[in-house]
């Protein structure tokens, strides 16, 4: 895979300062050749102007959509720009720490044919501390500088390989946002290929507060998409036990606001019969490893 072209794909919305850092750390990659495309999602901001006006590239394509089209079906938009054997994904309020990585990640991928994706070490941009929610794995206590097989990934900085995605499938587009990370590593692992914590690479994450979503309606979309995931993915089993304990976990989260349990289930009921198309339960082989894996099959 050595020489193969490297995509950038980065998802932004009205984070221009933000995206501006991200942008430089990707510039200074001593790999060559890579494309970046940036999608932005509908901004409000001096997004547009700044990346015409500081980054007008030969090997930056910037593509606009007209409507936030919502986190999930962004990244979808950005990969399927890509034109990368690999496509490295990174959240616009995100830098990489080492102008190697594209190296270090094309030479992990050139080991190993069945490794389908890479999750990088996530560090807080402002103290150097690790960030334990975006830490792959339920035992935080890990060591996070050693690489481990993984059972999901986190978003905010990853490397894929791009005939995995188009082998497995998109994220699902009417997610918003909110597990689509672990609905795309259910399907990555039941296909045969392996996600690794790569640790090797690392992104600054600055966790920027423009363009998230309200405290309770994150905790509306976790709890909807959670479910969602379990019906489109795992046995029934996996489905009732996971339903239990994001509903009284969401619960506790937002101190016992009863309604957002019940619009999130309202909304899953209004697409119950979509949903139950979608539905393709993973391999008996593939709970098995998940367990191994000590994966999210419950929590």
């Amino acid at each position: 895979m050595r020489n193969h072209l490297v995509s950038f794909a980065i998802l932004t919305y009205s984070r221009s300062q933000e995206l501006q850092s991200c942008l430089d750390s990707i510039l200074r990659q001593r790999y060559s050749p890579i494309e970046v495309v940036v999608v932005d999602n509908a901004s409000t901001d001096a997004t547009e102007s700044i990346i015409k006006e500081k980054y007008n590239l030969p090997f930056l394509r910037y593509v606009k959509v007209s409507e936030n089209k919502g986190c999930v079906e962004g990244k979808n938009i950005a990969i399927r720009n890509c034109k990368g054997d690999i496509i490295i994904a990174i959240d616009d309020d995100a830098l990489l720490t080492d102008v190697h990585a594209v190296e270090k990640i094309v030479d992990r991928f050139s080991k190993d044919k069945k490794v389908g994706l890479l999750s990088f070490k996530s560090l807080n941009y402002f103290t150097g501390e690790a960030i334990r929610e975006e830490f792959p794995h339920k035992d935080k206590s890990l060591d996070p500088d050693k690489e481990f097989e993984a059972s999901y990934f986190i978003g905010v900085g990853y490397a894929l390989r791009k005939i995995v995605y188009e082998e497995v499938g998109s994220y699902p587009p009417d997610f918003f946002f909110g597990f689509e990370e672990l609905d795309l590593s259910f399907r990555i692992i039941d296909a045969g290929y392996k996600i690794f914590y790569f640790p090797q690479v690392t992104v600054l994450h600055k966790k920027s507060p423009s363009g998230r979503l309200s405290y309770n309606n994150l905790w509306l979309k976790r709890l909807e998409n959670r479910v969602r995931v379990s019906i489109r993915n795992l046995p029934w089993r996996y489905v009732i036990g996971s339903t239990f304990f994001w509903s009284g976990y969401t619960l506790i989260k937002v101190r016992g606001n009863i309604s957002i349990v019940i619009e999130a289930f309202w909304n899953i009921t209004k697409n119950t019969q979509k949903l139950i198309q979608q539905r393709k339960p993973v391999r008996p082989q593939t709970i098995k490893k998940l367990k191994h894996l000590k994966g999210r099959l419950l929590y």
